[in-house]
């Protein structure tokens, strides 16, 4: 939701287009980060592979996208929706009380998780410099997520549940990670495909672009417009590059932040 600013800011919102006061707005919904922030004094480790030690932030990833208007209305319609869909999937997954196929809005929630990447990819905040998107791609997005706009024409979209095969990360670590959204292309397809992903709530989540074939759009780990259903396939955290590079980054300091107190308290 827009958050209160003294200093207005006027400019093109990013997707109405019109000249108007712009929102501090959040690719990532803020309600995310501010769980986390909660439990923890208001701020999170913030890891990078930039020199320098682990530092805390309570960084959510704002910048001026968008007016009061589209805001709210991305805010109402998308956002507090899939939040609340995600905690309460999240929650039962976590007591055992659902497992494999659950029941979803799948069309808001492609629009979701297109408005999310969408959002990181017109934003300037660094939390989202992974995320590689042309021009083209990103006026597809716009045009998916507006009133009438059908987001499954041109994109795929999956959703898995998250697990550490050795255990070093419980359900509830993991619903607290978020990896930034990013950018990944296998070159030796034919089609070239793109998968944006990002982890949320102990999800990953998926937008493949151009969309799979129709063949592989029946499987049931895909979102689809017929059916509001989902199988959340487990997927371990170990054969995700970008999470494990992280955790290495992650480790890696936290071993020479430990050798540096040895050191000094010599």
């Amino acid at each position: 939701m827009a958050n209160a600013n003294k200093k207005e800011v006027i400019g093109i919102c990013h997707l109405c287009k019109n000249l108007r006061p712009l929102c501090n707005s959040h690719a990532i919904p803020h309600s995310f980060f501010r769980e986390i922030h909660q439990r923890n004094n208001g701020q999170a480790i913030v890891i990078s592979s930039a020199p320098g030690p682990l530092r805390k932030s309570n960084d959510s990833g704002a910048d001026r996208l968008l007016c009061s208007e589209c805001e709210n209305k991305l805010g109402n319609d998308l956002d507090a929706p899939a939040y609340h869909w995600m905690k309460s999937t999240q929650e039962k997954l976590l007591k055992g009380a659902v497992s494999g196929s659950v029941e979803v809005n799948s069309t808001m929630m492609a629009k979701f998780i297109t408005s999310m990447f969408w959002r990181a990819s017109v934003s300037k905040n660094d939390l989202y410099k992974n995320l590689i998107v042309s021009q083209q791609e990103r006026e597809i997005m716009r045009m998916s997520i507006i009133e009438n706009g059908n987001p499954f024409e041109q994109m795929s979209f999956s959703i898995a549940n998250l697990y550490d095969s050795k255990k070093q990360f419980d359900g509830v670590s993991l619903s607290e990670f978020i990896l930034q959204p990013t950018t990944w292309t296998n070159a030796n397809k034919p089609s070239k495909q793109k998968l944006l992903f990002l982890t949320i709530k102990g999800f990953l989540i998926v937008l493949i672009t151009p969309r799979v074939k129709p063949s592989e759009r029946s499987r049931p780990i895909y979102l689809s417009p017929k059916k509001d259903r989902i199988f959340l396939r487990p997927s371990d955290v170990r054969t995700n590059p970008k999470f494990m590079e992280m955790h290495d980054v992650a480790l890696s300091k936290v071993i020479e932040r430990d050798s540096k107190q040895v050191d000094d308290r010599a």
